[in-house]
């Protein structure tokens, strides 16, 4: 296992939810983080009072956004060792309901969003001995679920696509990538999907827990995908 302490990792929609439970437990590990929200007066009062972070305005819509927080970070660090690409948003899009501005928007922050975020990072991370992505994609990129989040699995099913073009082209250059794909997580955008979780759902902690230790995996012991169900599924 690869020692976390000081490696710089940004994480994007770190304000909520998941990205917020990746910050507060890499924080607990060592690392220096820089956090990409849209709104960082949101961002916990925890993580906004360590001198380890960095707390950035990004929106993964923002064509220029993605730049422009990779020159911040390497402005306050020096140096960058990893990505976590949690920012996403769900509408609901089906082929016969829902609007074509929803799944534009969709498109734009799940896919477009991550790939110009990898495109801005790699010449760093090529300079980093231990690079490592986490893509947090959501088992609707390997499976449609119901009729109504069509539109997302197909932003999301893309975005697994972006992850294995990130794995290949990283390979040789010591990057890294996984793919984290859930079933439902206890969070706002879960909600968003169905009124009420059931109680045995996976908590944004969990999936913290299994970031930090996709971080800390050598390069010889890498992981492609990790699912995470909190009920049993068909085989993908």
């Amino acid at each position: 296992m690869l020692d976390l302490n000081d490696r710089v990792i940004m994480i994007s929609g770190a304000n909520r939810g998941i990205g917020q439970a990746v910050a507060e437990n890499l924080l607990e590990a060592g690392c220096r983080l820089s956090l990409g929200v849209r709104n960082p007066d949101q961002v916990d009062e925890k993580l906004l009072a360590s001198d380890q972070v960095l707390v950035c305005q990004y929106d993964a819509a923002d064509p220029d956004g993605a730049l422009q927080w990779v020159e911040q970070t390497i402005a306050q660090f020096g140096q960058l060792d990893g990505i976590v690409n949690n920012a996403g948003i769900y509408r609901a899009v089906s082929i016969e309901e829902g609007d074509e501005e929803d799944l534009d928007a969709m498109w734009e922050v799940n896919v477009k969003g991550p790939w110009r975020l990898m495109r801005a990072a790699f010449p760093r991370l090529k300079q980093s001995s231990q690079a490592r992505i986490i893509n947090i994609i959501s088992l609707s990129g390997k499976r449609l679920k119901s009729v109504g989040t069509t539109g997302y699995a197909m932003s999301k099913f893309a975005a697994r696509a972006l992850h294995q073009g990130c794995r290949q082209a990283g390979w040789d250059d010591g990057i890294r990538a996984t793919a984290i794909c859930t079933s439902f997580v206890k969070t706002d955008m879960a909600s968003e999907v169905v009124s009420t979780c059931p109680e045995d759902v996976t908590r944004p902690e969990e999936v913290a827990d299994n970031v930090r230790f996709l971080l800390a995996q050598p390069d010889h012991a890498t992981i492609n995908e990790l699912h995470i169900n909190c009920r049993l599924e068909p085989e993908y």
